[in-house]
């Protein structure tokens, strides 16, 4: 993952061991580019007080560790620590929902945008919606044309089998 920047547009992201700034780590969270759609700030950490009232932290920050957390424990931690799927990447923060379940794509679909704005080589999205939501099938074409991997959930809202490249 070295010099890949992955935008994640989720519930948010907050401090935790495993995203921070380490003795011989630097934090792989790019704070200057993430974004919260919700609040409509710069601030993407999570807002425990609506839907999202977990006592820890949120799926955002759980899915991001399971990107970007570098290998072995941070210095002080003890086991178990998650070394993640692309230790040595940068990832971009981005608030758009206070839940995983998406009634609406217009918070995705800008965060889709800004991230192939931002120049991000993939997006991870772990969300799902109900419906089909075509404003996000279209920034999904956007980051496809442009050159940027999109990883989604089976559930992403306007995301069909079309979208699969053969050649992944």
């Amino acid at each position: 993952g070295q010099g890949v920047l992955i935008a994640h547009p989720d519930t948010g992201s907050s401090e935790h061991p495993e995203l921070g700034d380490g003795l011989w780590q630097r934090s792989p969270v790019r704070w200057d580019l993430a974004r919260d759609f919700v609040d409509g700030d710069p601030d993407p950490r999570h807002d425990f007080s609506a839907l999202n009232r977990l006592p820890m932290h949120g799926h955002g920050t759980e899915t991001s560790s399971v990107i970007v957390s570098p290998l072995g424990c941070p210095v002080g931690a003890t086991e178990p620590c998650v070394t993640g799927a692309a230790p040595a990447a940068s990832l971009i923060p981005l608030r758009i929902s206070e839940a995983v379940i998406l009634l609406s794509g217009e918070r995705l679909a800008t965060a889709i945008d800004y991230a192939v704005d931002q120049g991000a080589h993939v997006i991870s999205i772990s969300l799902g919606g109900v419906t089909p939501m075509s404003r996000v099938e279209h920034a999904l074409r956007r980051a496809l044309d442009a050159g940027v991997i999109v990883v989604a959930a089976a559930g992403v809202p306007g995301w069909r089998a079309t979208h699969v490249d053969p050649m992944v």
